[in-house]
This record gives structure tokens, sequence and C-alpha cells, in this order.
């Protein structure tokens, strides 16, 4: 992010490769079109004040309103994490440009400040969503997120050990599987509040066992059981099963036959249906073997395993995480010339588990054990001019 001398705002993506160059008030509202590759910054900027209706002091045009801030803007984005992965990129892409918008514009916006605008900003979206992404990235470590029941949902952390993910006997068991499928959470989350309003009793009691169930992993983890903690990671995908039908398609139900055996445990992170798969393997030879059954072959020929590395480090900015791993793509050769075949995913930050309760109703929680990355924000060390904070 960089300050321009032009008056207008421009927004990049270079995993996508396009280019939007803002200049009205009419072209940075339209952050409500599904599919747009900018939606997310334009609704940050919207929150951050630079449409009126969300401002202090409203100006008559973009251009004067840039000209008050002291110039122009030019975002840079780089996702290298697909769309409906299941990692939650979205609300944790959201809440690193409302991060790094704050400190640009001077705002001086705290983390729970940040995680919160990321639950309004997704609504602007029309996405819907709650605020355990955005949470489980922007605070460190591993961690239980919990709230109270009502409007309020201020989430409360309490860290854990990293002991299963960090140790050097169990860090190997740790897999990581991109499918190549996709799916968005949005109507997943829609059928499932709407199974509550109407008191339907089996998602109730379901939702309620969620719940303790997360409390279960919780001590499990304070415990370092990694056979116990797989068992649970399955009983989580059994239960995201129950409460929606689609978790599982056939392709994932044939790729967890083929490495059931080796797993005390597996799960697609998010609302399921496809994205990552998470494997906790019986041992590092166990491991190892479906590390080769899944580089041989491919259910559908789209698939690449990751390999992750934990890491411990210490936080440089706001919205960055002091314990995170770096997950990269194991690259295939090919025999017949030495071209690798990329994943779609070269790079992931972040911390390696977090469980949160995430309230869909004023006295219910669903309860989800998911992998959630931290996008380190890449600062452009530019001149800072003399400006006001953001309008």
């Amino acid at each position: 992010m960089k300050s321009t001398q032009e008056p207008h705002i421009v927004c990049r993506s270079i995993d996508l490769g396009a280019m939007e160059v803002i200049t009205t008030y009419e072209e940075l509202a339209q952050f409500n079109k599904v599919g747009s590759p900018f939606s997310i910054p334009k609704a940050a900027l919207a929150l951050c004040g630079f449409l009126p209706q969300f401002a202090a002091e409203p100006h008559r045009t973009l251009r004067d309103c840039l000209n008050a801030f002291g110039g122009g803007i030019e975002i840079t984005l780089l996702a290298a994490i697909p769309a409906g992965s299941g990692l939650g990129t979205s609300s944790i892409l959201a809440a690193t440009v409302l991060g790094a918008l704050s400190d640009f514009c001077g705002l001086g916006w705290d983390k729970l400040t940040v995680g919160n605008r990321t639950l309004i900003l997704e609504q602007l979206l029309t996405t819907g969503g709650g605020w355990q992404d955005q949470f489980g990235g922007v605070l460190h470590g591993v961690k239980l997120l919990q709230t109270k029941a009502g409007f309020d949902q201020t989430p409360v952390a309490r860290w854990l050990p990293d002991t299963l993910f960090m140790a050097p006997e169990q860090r190997a068991c740790h897999l990581l599987y991109y499918t190549g499928i996709t799916r968005t959470a949005k109507n997943i989350l829609a059928e499932i509040v709407r199974g509550m309003f109407l008191n339907c009793g089996t998602r109730l009691r379901l939702l309620d066992e969620m719940k303790e169930h997360a409390m279960d992993m919780f001590e499990v983890l304070q415990q370092g059981d990694l056979e116990h903690y797989g068992r649970l990671v399955r009983k989580t995908w059994q239960q995201n099963k129950l409460l929606d039908a689609g978790t599982e398609p056939e392709m994932v139900a044939q790729l967890c036959r083929r490495i059931d055996d080796l797993c005390w445990g597996y799960k697609l992170p998010g609302a399921g249906g496809g994205g990552y798969l998470y494997m906790v393997a019986k041992d590092p030879e166990a491991a190892a073997r479906i590390r080769t059954l899944l580089l041989e072959k491919s259910p559908h020929g789209i698939g690449t395993l990751c390999r992750h590395e934990t890491i411990a480090q210490g936080t440089r900015s706001k919205s960055q995480l002091k314990c995170s791993f770096i997950a990269k793509p194991l690259l295939r050769s090919s025999k017949k010339n030495n071209n690798t075949a990329k994943a779609p995913c070269q790079e992931m930050l972040g911390t390696l588990l977090a469980i949160s309760l995430n309230s869909l109703a004023s006295q219910y929680h669903s309860i989800t054990t998911f992998i959630t990355y931290d996008k380190r924000p890449h600062r452009h060390h530019h001149r800072r001019y003399s400006r006001k904070k953001g309008p």
C-alpha cells in the first residue's frame, strides 16, 4: 500500500492479474458485485471513510476527498490461496486490508476493532459469515476462541500449547492436501441459520454437541495426545457431514477412503465440500505413505499435496502472527521433461489450529475445528507525506 500524487485509487491483484482505477464514489461503492476482484478493498475503503455515508466529514466528490486526505492510494493484493479453499481466505484478506488501511490512514484500530469491522465488511459484500476466521488469523498461535450469547460477539482467547504441532516426532504427522475443488460458504451458512430459526431439534442438538466437542478438543490439546486429537478431528468431520449433506462430495469421499487407514482423523476445513483436506497421520511412516499415495495418483487429476513447516516467529506488525506455519506445494517432476506442476497455493502463513465458537443465534453456538492462516501484507517502504487521518 502506498500513496500516489494523482487523487485516485488504484487497486491491483497480482494473483488475478487485474487492475482497476477508481475515480468516483459510484465506482467505489460497487463492492457488492459477486466475483469482483476488488470487492474487499472497496468495502474496506468505504469503512475507512472514503464513502460519504461512512465519513465524519463528507466531500462532494472522491477527488475532493482524496485531496483533503493528502493524495491518492494504491493497493496491491496477493492472495496465494484460491477462493473457496475453506481456509477463511476472504475474511483474513479483509482483516489484512483493514489493518493495513488503519496503519496507512492513522486510524489506530486495534485487533478487536479490525476483527469486528471485518464482520461488517462481509455483510456489505452480502457474503455473510461470522467472526471466527478473521480472529483465528489476526490473533497469534493455537487458541480456543469463545463468545457469550447475544449481539456483542467479542471473543475471549485462551491460548494452548503447540506441542502437538511443534514437536519433531509429531510435526510430520500433520498433512495438508489441496483437492482442487472449491465451494463457497454463503449458502451453507444460510441453510444452517434457517434450520435454527425454524427450531429444528436435530440441528440444535447437533450444535450443542459441537460446542461440547470443542471443549473436549481444548482438553486434549493441553494433554498433547496425538491419537486422541486425531480421533476428535475425525469426530468433527462426522459432525460437519451431519450438519450439511453437501460437505463430502463423491470425489472427496474417494480421497478419504484411500487414506482412511493411515490417519487418526481428517477433515475439510471450513464449510467443506472442497478446498483443503487436513490429515492427522498415525505416525511419520504413515505420513510418508500418504504422501506417496497422493503424489502418485490424484483421484481426479488436480490435487496437490502441500508441505508445511511450523515455525515460531516474532511479530513485526499488528497484522502478523507470532506462531505460524508455511505450507508449500510438493512439486512433481516430469520424467519426460524436467518441468514441474505448480500448485494453486504457493505460500500460506498462519496458525495451524484454532478452535472457535461462532455464535449463530442468541443462545446457540456452532463450533468448528479449522485451519486458518494470516496473509502477511507486503509493506512498501515509501516516504510518508504529511496528511490528515482517514476521512
